[in-house]
């Protein structure tokens, strides 16, 4: 019989990216994963949480504690927290709520596996399971932020900007669009970061070209060379509001500002 994991994710599409990260791990270990469900009789529970703001990190307390009264009332057996919250705060949640089995940072992500009794494979680290509909899914294109801006933790919790290499970013777009993706989101803390610790540039600009169907539309330089017939791709300025459809066969990449975008959920037990 399968053992049943809940994985819950609270905050910003970049959380839900680790979440699906972890997913795929916790499916290939031959668990029987199921995303952000209140109604499930899984018997542990990883909540991926967000500490950016205060509303934010109050979710987070709130989500934690029904899980907790959960465990209390034997509905749940053990419940492990992860992700921005705990990065920042662990040390303080331990005795504040001892009730969590463990809490592990941002970069933990082999040691989560670990604890609810799986293994982490690392050719699987680029695999994902989608939360998303399947006709769209997010690109994260780095992590951190070089940024110290007085107002934004998040070069406290999530570290110094890092790239990840377009090699491998080409290769998650082209599985993604393999498995029916049309529309990739490209989100980072930082988009227009990307490159300059890896290449000594920006990496992310468009170049300008026409597409297949003479619309003119553009192409970023990520995907331009390497583009599938089903997934192409264009970029919007940071702190887009909107993303804009290349047409039915294409995709779009918008950038996520600084803290992210909210994914609505209000887990309840």
């Amino acid at each position: 019989m399968k053992r049943k994991i809940n994985v819950v994710t609270l905050g910003c599409a970049k959380n839900r990216v680790d979440s699906e990260h972890l997913m795929a791990q916790l499916r290939h270990d031959r668990f029987e994963v199921v995303y952000d469900s209140d109604s499930t009789d899984a018997k542990i529970v990883v909540v991926n949480t967000c500490g950016f703001i205060g509303d934010a990190k109050q979710e987070s307390i709130d989500t934690i504690l029904s899980f907790v009264a959960a465990k209390n009332r034997g509905e749940i057996e053990r419940l492990f927290v992860m992700g921005c919250l705990s990065e920042r705060y662990k040390e303080e949640l331990r005795p504040e709520i001892p009730e969590v089995d463990d809490y592990f940072g941002v970069r933990d992500m082999a040691d989560v596996v670990a604890a609810v009794g799986g293994q982490w494979r690392e050719h699987l680290a680029g695999e994902r399971m989608l939360t998303t509909t399947r006709h769209y899914a997010y690109l994260k294109i780095s992590e951190g932020c070089d940024r110290r801006c007085g107002y934004c933790a998040i070069p406290l919790i999530r570290g110094r900007h890092v790239s990840v290499p377009m090699d491998a970013l080409v290769a998650e777009a082209e599985k993604l669009a393999a498995g029916g993706t049309r529309e990739l989101i490209v989100i980072a803390q930082d988009t227009t970061y990307y490159g300059l610790d890896l290449y000594g540039e920006r990496k992310l600009g468009c170049a300008a070209s026409t597409s297949s169907n003479g619309s003119g539309c553009t192409m970023p330089t990520l995907l331009r060379s390497r583009r599938t017939r089903s997934t192409r791709c264009a970029t919007s300025r940071r702190y887009a509001s909107t993303s804009t459809s290349l047409s039915s066969t294409s995709a779009t990449a918008s950038s996520a500002a600084c803290g992210g975008e909210s994914t609505g959920r209000r887990p309840t037990r």
